[in-house]
């Protein structure tokens, strides 16, 4: 009975950490027709966050999820705020130092920053598959994202590697204090949604900081694909993530996260007609085969 249980809830972990990862991969799906109307990063991470927030907060309403949380889950709360704002902003600071396919690549150093950081803090090795499927996550992200970026001609900054590092490296912060701290006991409307306004006050400061202003949404297109980026590549894939860290553990659901590119990859073909190289393909067939592994690997994370 124990085993059928334990394998419900691993199976569940691996779902939940494909569909967090693949619904990650549409964020490009409403990001770019954003800028394309004159948004600046800043702007879209403030609605991409405050619509979540709204979203989630009216659900739980409805849904009688209590808000409520205690005077020690506060530092817990504003720290993986913190963790969630520096990967994003950070992530785009590096876009504007090297080109997007390098600082993809980089910032997939995160599984690698996962294993590091449950290794150092908690002492736990991860077997030989898993270092594995971490390389071969990490190489063909590299083929999909490199193969495919524009503007490779550019000088690499070494302050853009670092700042795409850091990105990487509160990201996996981020996920396994998600499985090691009182949040995990955490429903994961209640973490979500406190992550994420926590997020949104911070990106809101930075706004007005760099720009005066937050610049409004103007058109019926521009709020539906400010709310779908918040519903599909933000509610549901932190949610889901949230399930998977805590049926899987941390480590195999960063490795997993490579399917992230993979999706928008898939989108990039089929919605903007962009075109699959050799390297695109050989990305694929290594992120599969890391998928693979992780799925097969037997050690608990």
């Amino acid at each position: 009975m124990e085993v059928d249980k334990d394998k419900k809830s691993t199976a569940r972990g691996y779902i939940a950490a494909i569909i967090s990862a693949c619904t990650f991969g549409f964020i490009p799906l409403f990001v770019l027709p954003l800028f394309r109307d004159g948004y600046s990063a800043t702007d879209v991470l403030v609605y991409r966050t405050l619509f979540c927030s709204i979203g989630l907060a009216v659900y739980m309403l409805f849904a009688k999820i209590p808000f409520g949380i205690s005077r020690k889950d506060v530092p817990f709360l504003i720290l993986g705020g913190l963790f969630y704002f520096c990967s994003a902003w950070f992530l785009l600071l590096g876009y504007t130092y090297i080109s997007s396919g390098l600082a993809t690549t980089i910032h997939f150093s995160y599984p690698v920053f996962v294993a590091l950081i449950l290794l150092v803090l908690f002492g736990k090795r991860p077997s030989f598959k898993s270092i594995l499927a971490i390389f071969l996550a990490i190489g063909g992200v590299a083929f999909i994202s490199l193969s495919s970026a524009a503007g490779m001609g550019r000088e690499v900054s070494y302050w853009g590697v670092a700042m795409i590092l850091f990105s990487g490296f509160t990201y996996a912060a981020y996920i396994v204090e998600l499985k090691h701290t009182r949040l995990s006991r955490f429903p994961g409307f209640r973490t979500t949604l406190y992550v994420m306004l926590v997020a949104c006050v911070l990106f809101c400061a930075v706004s007005i900081f760099n720009q005066g202003y937050i610049q409004p949404l103007r058109s019926f297109d521009n709020y539906m694909n400010a709310i779908l980026l918040a519903l599909v590549p933000t509610i549901l894939s932190n949610l889901t993530l949230i399930v998977a860290v805590k049926h899987i553990g941390s480590s195999k659901t960063s490795v997993l996260g490579a399917l992230e590119p993979l999706t928008a990859l898939v989108i990039g073909i089929m919605v903007f007609d962009e075109f699959l190289s050799v390297g695109g393909l050989i990305g694929v067939f290594l992120i599969l085969l890391s998928v693979y592994l992780v799925i097969r690997d037997k050690q608990q994370s």
